[in-house]
Formats: C-alpha cells, structure tokens, sequence
C-alpha cells in the first residue's frame, strides 16, 4: 500500500522477478504479476485550485519491465467504481523518456490498447495512440474500433481521431478509416474529431466534430436522409467549466426535405447562457434562446409545423406549438401550448383536431396541469372518439382524468398518484392508484374498486384489479413487468362473449348467441417461461345465421383450452364439442426461445402435434364484411399428426370433406356437392382431388400446398366440365377446360386452355369516375401498400365457343374468337387473337344498326386491340352507317353507305332514316348534333368546340331549322362579364354583331349592330 496526495494505492498478491542490471543501474522487471491493484481517488478538503505541472520527472533509477500483468485494477471515486480486467502492459523509463506500451485492457467501454512516449522534463513532449474496441454483439446496440493519435505535451495534448461509420450484423459499427476495407457504398458516414486539451491550469479545450455524409438508410431501415454536422466546444474546465458550443448542419436533407441547423450557447458554471437556436425542416421551423439553469433564467421556444410529411412519409397533418423553460435545473418549470389538425399516420391513425397546454415541473411541491383536446380521434376501423385529458395537482400528488367519447360509447380512467424516489438509489418512480376505469356503451365495465399502480422507467406493477363486466368478472392479481422479467396472475369468471366491447372482440357475422367463459392464468417470464393458462365453456351456446332460414344453435357441449409453459416448453390442449358442431381436439407442443427482442417462437424451434376433427357443420366460418352475404357448409374429418420443427414440420395424416356448399348470391355463384380427399406428407399438404358443382358440370383440381421458409407455395392442376362458375340475370359463365396455378416467391402462375361453352356480360350503367395513378391529393395521406400478391398470366387461352353474348350501352352481340393472354395482370399482360361479332346489333343515334363486321384484333396490352367494325342502318335504296378502324385508344370513324353519297346525305340517311330533300325544319339541329358526336370520336369535347379553340374562340355553333334559316354563330368572352357575339346566314341576309354586358347574374343589356340593331335590357330567369 502507498499514498500519493489524494490518491491511495494498494497492490493484492504481487509476484515478481527482477534484477539490477550493474552495468547502467538499470531495475529490470522480467515478470511482474499482481491479482489486483486498487486506486482510491479521495476527495480533497481543500478547494480546487489549477493544477500545476512539475519541472522534470524523477526517477529514482531507470526502470525497464517486460511483462506486467494485473488480473484486476479497481479505481473507487466519489461517483463510484469502475473494474478494469487483465490489464498487461511493459514499461520502459529513464531520466529522458517513459515509454509505456498498453498491451491489453478490458474496461466497461471494451478492449483498450495503446503505445505513449513521453519526455520526463517539462513541458513533457508526448506522443502515441490509443485504441479502443468493443465488437457487435447481442448484448450491445453498437460496436466500435476507434484509434485515437496523441501528440504534443502536457501543457497542450493533440488528439485527432478519423473513423467511418458501417451497419454490421444489423446494429451500428463505427471504426478508424485507416483500419477499414469497406465498399464506399458500405460506408454510412464518416466521423471525425479532433482538438486540444491543458492538463494544467485551466485545462484549456478545444474540440471539433466533423460528420460528413452520414446516410440513415445505409445504416438500417431508415427514411433517405444525409448529414452533415459541424460541431465545436471552445473553452476552459478548471476552476468551473467555461465553455462555448456551436453545432449547424451545412447541406444536409431528411427525405429529400432540406434540414438547416444552427445553435450555439455557453455553458458556464453548469448553466446554459445566450443560447440562440433555430431548426428547419422543409417549412417546418424551430427557434428557441434565452438562459437556463439559475433562478429567474427563460427560455422560450417556438415550433411551427405546417407540413409532418416532412418528419414521414406516413404522416401529415399542421402542428404549431409553443412554450418556455424557467429556473434552475433542480427546480426547472416548463410551459407550452400547441394546437394541430388533420393529423394522420397512414390509414391507421387520424387526428381532426388537438389542442394542448401544460405547466410542469420537476420539484415535488411544483403545482403542474394540463389539458389536451383530441377531436374526431380514429384509430384503425374503430369508430371516432373525441378524447379529454385533465391533470392537475402537484408534481408529489396529482391526478390525471381521461375521457374518450362518442355518441355510442365512453372510456373513462382516472389516476391519483406522484412522483416519489427510491431511498437506495434516488430512481425517480410514479406510485399511485388506478382509481377509475370503465366502459359505457352496447356493454358495460366498471372498476370495482381503487387498484395500485407504480411506475417507473426500468418497472411496472399494476395489483388487485377487479373488473364488472356486465354479468361476467375480469380479477387481475398483479401484472409486473421490467426490462428483463414478466409475471402475471388472475382469473376470469362467468363472462359472457357479449360482455365484450366492440373494440376488443367483434362477433362474426355468421355467429350470434353468449356463452359464458371462466378461466385463470399465471405466468413468470424472466430467464424461462413458466405458468399455465385456462380457458372453459360454463353455459350458453352460439346460434349460427343462415340467410333465409331461422337461426339453429350449434348446441355446445364442451370448450375447454390448456396452456402449460415448463421452462419455455409449451404444451397447448384444445376440446371443443356440440351436436351440430362435431368434436375438435388438438394437442401440440413447441419452445420458446429467448431473443435480444424477448421470447420468441423461431422457425427452428421443436414442433409436434396431434389434431382430430368431424366436423359436421362449417356455417360458423366468419368471413370479411367485403363477403357479408357468403355462406360456406359442409361436412369435414381430419387427423393429422406432426413431429418436427416449425419450419418443417414432418406432417402426416388426412383431411377429407363431403357435402360441401358455397354460395356468394351478389356474385352469382353457387358451388354445391363439394368434396376433396387430401393427404398430409412431410411439409406438404397434397391434394388428391377437390371437385365443386357447378349447375351441370364439375370443376376438379389436385396438386399440393406447402409452407416454405414462411412462404405459401402450391402447385394445382384443374379441370372444369360444362363447369357453371357464375350464373346471374346479368352474367352467366360456363366453362370447359383444363389449367395449372402454381403459386411460388408471391407469384401466381395462371396457365391452361378453357372453352367457353355459355356466356353472357351485360354491362350496366357507367363506372363511377376515379383519378389517375398520377395524381396526387393535397393533405391526403399516402399509404405504402406493401408489394400483393402478383398474378402471372403464362399462355392463358380463353375460347369464347359459340354462345358468347355481351350486352350493354346499346350493345346486342353474339361473340367468337381466341384469346392468348401472357404476363403480369398489374402490367396489362400481351394478348394475342382476335374477337368477332357472329351477328349483333347496337342502337346509336335513336336507331337500330345491324354489325356487319365487328373483329377485335389483339397483339399487345388487352385494353387497345385494334378495331374493324362496320354497323349499318338498313334502308331503301341507301344504307348507312359508321366504320371504325385504329385502335381502341385512337379510332378513326367515317361515314359509309350503299351506293355511296355525299357525307351529308350519308349523315341524313342514318340519323334520319332518309335524304336531305325531305328534312324537316327541327332535324336540322338534330344532325348537327349527330355530326358532333359522331366526329368528336367519344371524347368530352364536341368537334364544334375543338374547332373555336383553334380559332381562339369560345364558342362555334351552328342554328336554324332548315337551309334557308341556318347560320353560324362566332362567340368570344371579352371579360368575366362581357361577352361578343357575331351570327352569319348561310344562305340569307342575316349578319349582325351582338355585344352583352352582364351586370348581374339575372340582369344584362345587350345591343345589336347589322342587319338589325337594337338595344335590349334583359331578365333571365330558369326552371328546374
């Protein structure tokens, strides 16, 4: 044991061999052993003054050891103790310089290793480097190998420190850049610090942080974003730190957003002066400045928010907030008032409006409130809540009320606790009661009585919760849960299904009825899991919903489920039995393992399982409401045994259906005398055969069906025979044929040859107008829909056979022809063949036109084939009609006629029925309506207006109601209310200019210039 100063130095079981060399007087150490060496630090009664350097170190005699080995160095401190483990080092020191190389040192911060020259006179030149390391490991969030360069003296020691930033095995790993070998694509960021610091005086500082190019993707799942941050702390730390920082990030984006940082403050006596800060985000903005930490020291900040997207790409939504932070650290007081609204997070949260304002403080007599207002509050498909919190009280004794509520329903929940700290190690907890709980709405729940509650950053215990259900009980023993342990006690007595809310269990559709559960459990989950869980049918039964029959109960007998956890082990029993059910039993076993994340059921984990069924009756299935009208029945067995691991399980057994029925009466399909007879081998489910009537024909498939690597894959043949698939006044479908699905990495393989024996499309009313891919709505959240399923069409070949009928928008065809369809369905698939009108009809202009020729011509995507369609109006002695040719997305249409006549008279015969010559005076009009139409090509714009566009007029008409009146009208808009007209005769004298001024929307004055001239004052008035 020594003491030097302050400092107290006791060295455990030292082993040593030594010798004096007598020819320099050289000490030298061969071997130096030592099983632990501890360093006491006593603090010193005396105030701190600057620390003075010595002139010379001097050594006794010149020292060289070769090997020191020290299994443990303890260092004790007034913060506490810090261990250092197989620490070996050798030493080499004379009156000019001490070399010491580090050669291993295991501290709480990894492995350290260094290499340090230093000059024993003042002002101690020195130079070296130090190493320290930490791999990745799953008890740590980060690694590092960071080398550290030392130069300079004591009176100024330079530090310089180069590293790269890299992902490894998923968690952060920064490293030195003249150590790293990776891909410039690897390579997240590149981090550099470098700077001075005085060991004496005042210990002057100097430091500078460089981040460049630091890309958030490449460390992870994280947005795009790239930094670059610029960082400095200038000061002084003795006698109390003095120092300045100033941090701004030059050129840097968060999700191609602009992100501008710029702070700086002083840090004085372990207070915060003149800090001036503003942020940015796009248009999004932060300022905050004043002092903090002394009594009567502000400061206020501002935030405006305008745009989330720019924080997510999931978010949306306006933001603005504002507040102050007062007084000293130990008694700091903060303040702040925000408002938002139309706040989202994709389609699972939204927000309409919110409102908050809240005094808080961290002394335990600091008076502290707040209310926040959430309006319209959506979350998931659960209806709207408007939310209300209310705390008031003191940070020592406050209690905090929510309140969600809607016209249907209401939460309510009220706390009454404070904050307190823990005698051992001053952590900070909240320790109170649950004082109120409860559920108004088609069912009620109601706290029986106070239950307490503590709650702290590393733990949480609720106890003694007694919960009435409206005829059931929720009793909740304790529930305790830590950083790295859980356990949980309770029971559940006589509860109904109805007892619970909509929010947490909604019955299915097909089912109606209450049975009454009981149940317990107890569960411990530190190292392993332990415990056990109950669940048994008391009474009551369910009814099942048929559409158009009386309801039938299913006549339970029996619902019991076990759960026993034995060290991790878990062994599951299910029975469930009923008259018109059938029976269920299953019984399986696998592990639990425990992962960085918790426990866990890997893909490796042991899997076994025995499971029989009959079930007489499937009508209980429930389906999602976009199928509410679905019913499924039938009859099922199934034994199935499994003995492997989750991931491939070595399935055997069979699974057999008969009598089966499935109808979906909005679609028109009914499926009847369903059965399949399936075999379980492996991890294969492999289906001998499944067939479905369908009015008079069959469908029949066989294949397999297995899970690899958490992925469905299957692999079926099919076979339809005059196979009904869908029957409805507006459709009907019979198919023949035979095909392959195969289904591998989520793509859908379609592939076969199919007939259609019977067909009918009719196509009714128009399909509601919607907007391009292309467009995007202002303030309208956007969902990123992970990738579906992908369904590939490979040589898919559809005969439509010789009774195709397609109906719809004056349309009346019988259909033939081939199609060939090949590729992704998301991507228009290429399709080859041709389609062809056998005879039809298609009613156009008030008339009834026979096809003469109708051929759709495939050779690229289905939805622009090209067309060959001629349509006539059968009269005598001229026939007309239209033809078109092009291609669906650009046609060409034409008058034609038999003999051929002028377009006019063409025009005439087909709208009119016959010539110009014996037109009357209204179907004039008629046909000018008629030749727009028919000329506009379908588009929106009449040909008329195209036209006066081109023209740089707003208006070309043409009136009258025979040749002798017909003329046309020019119109062109001077001015929101100031409007030129000018109307020529075709073949009179009428020619006149038209000038009308509106000075309200009823009232207007209009004059005339030519061949009549006149001032009118008009009054408009119209009929709805």
């Amino acid at each position: 044991e020594h003491d030097l100063e302050n400092i107290h130095l006791k060295l455990e079981r030292l082993s040593a061999h030594w010798e004096l060399s007598p020819a320099d007087g050289t000490l030298q150490v061969h071997v130096l052993k030592a099983e632990r060496l501890i360093i006491q630090l006593k603090d010193s009664a005396a105030p701190s003054e600057p620390g003075k350097l010595p002139e010379k170190i001097s050594l006794p005699l010149p020292i060289s050891i070769k090997q020191a080995e020290i299994k443990q160095v303890v260092i004790i401190s007034s913060d506490g103790k810090q261990l250092l483990q197989q620490v070996r080092f050798n030493l080499n020191a004379n009156a000019k310089t001490i070399t010491l190389n580090l050669q291993e040192a295991n501290t709480p911060w990894g492995n350290i290793v260094a290499n340090v020259d230093m000059a024993t006179a003042k002002p101690f030149a020195l130079q070296g480097a130090i190493q320290v390391k930490q791999l990745v490991s799953t008890d740590s969030a980060y690694g590092y190998d960071i080398k550290t360069t030392l130069s300079g003296n004591l009176e100024q020691l330079q530090f310089s420190s180069d590293n790269i930033l890299t992902q490894q095995a998923g968690k952060f790993y920064l490293q030195s850049s003249t150590d790293a070998s990776n891909n410039a694509e690897n390579i997240a960021g590149r981090i550099a610090i470098n700077g001075h610091i005085g060991l004496a005086q005042d210990k002057a500082l100097q430091l500078n942080l460089h981040i460049a190019d630091l890309r958030a993707e490449r460390l992870g799942s994280y947005p795009q974003a790239q930094f670059n941050i610029e960082a400095s702390v200038n000061g002084k730390l003795n006698p109390q730190p003095d120092l300045t920082l100033q941090i701004r990030t030059p050129n840097s984006h968060w999700q191609n957003q602009p992100l501008n940082v710029e702070a700086n403050l002083q840090w004085i006596n372990s207070q915060i002066k003149a800090l001036q800060m503003q942020a940015s985000l796009g248009s999004n903005q932060l300022v905050a400045s004043g002092d903090l930490g002394a009594a009567g020291s502000t400061v206020n900040w501002n935030a405006k928010l305008p745009e989330l997207k720019a924080f997510s790409e999931h978010l949306t939504g306006d933001i603005a907030a504002s507040g102050d932070l007062r007084g000293s650290f130990e008694k700091l007081m903060a303040t702040f008032n925000l408002s938002g609204k139309n706040i989202a997070h994709g389609t699972q949260f939204k927000l309409a409006s919110l409102s908050a304002n809240a005094t808080l403080g961290n002394a335990e007599a600091d008076k502290i409130s707040a209310i926040i207002k959430a309006d319209t509050l959506e979350i998931g498909e659960r209806p709207a809540l408007n939310v209300l919190a209310e705390l008031s009280g003191t940070l020592a004794q406050h209690q905090l009320q929510i309140t969600a509520k809607n016209t249907q329903q209401q939460w309510l929940a009220a706390l009454n606790g404070g904050i307190k700290s823990n005698d051992v190690n001053q952590e900070k907890f909240w320790q109170g009661w649950l004082q109120q709980l409860s559920y108004d709405g088609e069912t009620t729940i109601k706290l029986k009585a106070p239950a307490p509650l503590k709650v702290s950053a590393h733990h949480k215990r609720l106890e003694q919760v007694a919960l009435q259900f409206a005829s059931g009980e929720l009793n909740i023993a304790f529930a305790d849960l830590s950083d790295s342990a859980f356990s949980s006690q309770g029971s559940l007595k006589q509860m109904r299904v109805s007892d619970l809310p909509e929010d947490i269990f909604i019955m299915p559709a097909s089912l109606q009825g209450s049975p009454v559960f009981s149940g317990n459990w107890n569960i411990t989950a530190k190292d392993q899991i332990n415990g056990s869980l109950t669940l048994q049918r008391d009474s009551g039964d369910f009814m099942l919903n048929k559409l158009n029959t009386e309801p039938t109960a299913l006549g339970l007998t029996n619902a019991n489920l076990l759960l026993e956890i034995i060290n991790s082990k878990v062994s599951v029993m299910l029975d469930v039995s009923g008259q018109q059910l059938g029976n269920l039993h299953a019984q399986l076993t696998t592990e639990f393992n425990k992962t960085e994340a918790g426990f866990a059921l890997l893909a490796s984990a042991p899997f076994k399982l025995n499971a029989s069924a009959q079930l007489t009756t499937l009508a209980w299935v429930p389906f999602p409401n976009t199928l509410a009208d679905a019913e499924l029945d039938g009859k099922v067995s199934l034994s199935v045994s499994a003995d492997g691991t989750l991931a491939a399980p070595d399935l055997r057994g069979t699974f057999n259906g008969k009598d089966l029925v499935f109808n979906l009466a909005s679609q028109g399909v009914a499926l009847n005398q369903g059965s399949f007879d399936a075999t379980f081998a492996q991890n294969k489910l492999l289906i001998n055969h499944f067939v479905w009537h369908g009015g008079a024909g069959t469908i029949s498939t066989s294949g397999y069906a297995l899970l690899a690597q958490q992925k469905p894959k299957l692999a079926l043949d099919w076979k339809a025979e005059q196979f009904t698939a869908l029957s409805r006044t507006d459709r009907l479908l019979i198919l023949s044929g035979s095909g392959k699905t195969q289904l591998q990495d989520d793509i859908l393989s379609v592939s076969g040859d199919f007939l259609v024996n019977k067909g009918l499309i009719e196509i009714v009313g128009e399909n509601a107008p919607s907007l391009s891919d292309d467009v995007i709505v202002i303030g309208r959240s956007q969902v990123i829909q992970q990738a579906p399923l992908q369904v590939l069409l490979n040589s898919l070949n559809i005969n439509l056979g010789q009774d195709f009928i397609l109906r719809g928008h004056g349309l009346d065809a019988l259909l033939f022809g081939e199609l060939s369809l090949t590729g992704l369905t998301q991507y228009q698939p290429h399709t080859e063949g041709s389609i062809q009108v056998k005879r039809g009809t298609f009613m156009a202009y008030g008339q009834l036109l026979n096809i003469e020729r109708g051929i759709l011509n495939f050779n690229g995507p289905t939805e622009n084939p090209g067309l060959n369609i001629r349509a006539m109006r059968n009269t005598k002695p001229v026939s007309a009609g239209v033809e078109i040719t092009g291609t669906a997305f650009a046609p060409i249409t034409k008058l034609v006629s038999t003999p051929n006549v002028s377009e006019t008279e063409k025009l005439s015969w087909l709208v009119l029925g016959h010539g110009l010559d014996k037109a009357g005076k209204n179907q004039y009009a008629m046909l000018s309506l008629a030749a727009g139409v028919l000329f506009s090509n379908n588009q929106s714009v009449p040909l008329q207006t195209k036209i006066a566009r081109a023209a740089g007029l707003d208006e070309l008409s043409f009136a009258g109601s025979d040749a002798e009146s017909a003329a046309v009208n020019f119109g062109k808009r001077l001015g929101s209310d100031l409007y030129l007209n000018y109307e020529k005769s075709v073949s009179g004298l009428l020619d006149v200019a038209r000038l009308t001024y509106f000075i309200t929307p009823v009232w207007s004055v209009r004059g005339a210039s030519g061949a009549e001239s006149a001032v009118d004052v008009l009054y408009t008035f119209s009929f709805k």
